[in-house]
């Protein structure tokens, strides 16, 4: 898994089994192998390449990828089944009819000689919804017996029920808007939020970044990284202000838009992971504003619940089992997504 945060890939050798009704996993294996300063320059840069410079860097992704996870499994002696990698994300557009991640599954089946599979979005799109978010089908087998699952990482993103459907969006830019304001004092991250907590909320650039009219739309609904970058990111940074209360106004943005979504969902227990739970200061901001009690796992499953849940999308894929939600994306169906490659 590779996220809108940029802060590397993150590997996980999970083993599932199904007994009577419950889907149950073990994690055996974890590793985040970190961007180097020149990939994540490359990535980022990555949506204004001209299309024959943007496959070139996919063919050198794909390689990079295979070669991490090669060393992933030379170094815990590990064979696996399958690999399930969900790429790394340079569009996505569903209103246009495409998603597109680096990443191509049959390179890396050909240099791991384990069969991959990969392109989770499309087939959603296909029919006509957001193909994402895709984490809500582990929210619902893996980790139902919370009220919500959020996940806060460079989006941020929420799954629950509603009747009998689980449902889940895309809530706010989250820390692709914090790490943006660290980068510009040589930070890639502010660690803990402590320089958050150290500045003042600004109520002009809070309320700018709150109206946006993204936030005012029902589900299903996605956001891609462009539009974080355009319409919250830049106007963040071109602000007029000192990066600690630029910061606070951004955690308090964030926290904000999250316990907005909450407010529809009676109090209860909401599971938090992505590199946000780390935050001490935007989770003290988010729990000042809601009922609901946060619930902060053991540090693998903050950082490596995407990589496993989408391991457990491989395992659906491959027992063609419904990986993808239509309560949650909006399409017309449900579907069983990824294509699968042989080495």
């Amino acid at each position: 898994m590779s996220g809108s945060s940029l802060d590397g890939v993150d590997l996980a050798l999970c083993r599932f089994s199904y007994e009577g009704t419950q889907w149950n996993f073990i994690v055996e294996a974890t590793s985040t192998y970190s961007y180097s300063a020149e990939w994540t320059q490359m990535l980022k840069k990555a949506p204004q390449l001209p299309t024959k410079d943007l496959f070139a860097l996919n063919s050198k992704y794909s390689q990079y990828l295979g070669e991490r996870i090669v060393d992933f499994i030379s170094n815990f002696r590990l064979q696996p089944d399958y690999i399930a990698s969900h790429g790394h994300t340079v569009f996505h557009e569903p209103a246009q009819g495409f998603s597109y991640q680096m990443g191509d599954g049959a390179l890396l089946a050909q240099i791991t000689k384990v069969a991959t599979i990969s392109d989770f979005r499309n087939k959603d799109i296909i029919h006509g919804g957001q193909g994402a978010p895709l984490v809500p089908i582990g929210d619902e087998l893996l980790f139902g017996d919370y009220k919500a699952c959020i996940n806060v990482g460079g989006i941020a993103n929420i799954s629950y029920r509603e009747g009998h459907d689980r449902i889940g969006y895309d809530i706010c830019g989250a820390n692709q808007l914090l790490n943006a304001l660290s980068e510009k004092i040589y930070l890639p991250f502010d660690n803990e939020g402590y320089i958050a907590s150290t500045g003042r909320v600004i109520p002009e650039l809070l309320g700018f970044l709150n109206q946006n009219e993204f936030f005012e739309k029902t589900h299903p609904k996605s956001l891609s990284n462009q539009f974080v970058q355009q319409y919250l990111v830049s106007p963040l940074l071109d602000y007029n202000a000192e990066i600690p209360d630029k910061m606070a106004t951004a955690v308090e943005h964030i926290a904000m838009q999250v316990a907005a979504t909450l407010d529809k969902l009676s109090p209860g227990n909401v599971l938090v992971t992505g590199g946000g739970a780390k935050n001490r200061f935007l989770i003290k901001a988010l729990a000042r504003l809601t009922p609901h009690k946060l619930v902060i796992p053991i540090e693998e499953l903050i950082d490596f619940k995407e990589a496993i849940v989408f391991a457990f999308m491989g395992a659906l894929r491959v027992n063609e089992s419904i990986n993808c939600l239509a309560s949650v994306t909006g399409a017309r169906q449900d579907s069983v997504c990824g294509r699968i490659d042989l080495p």
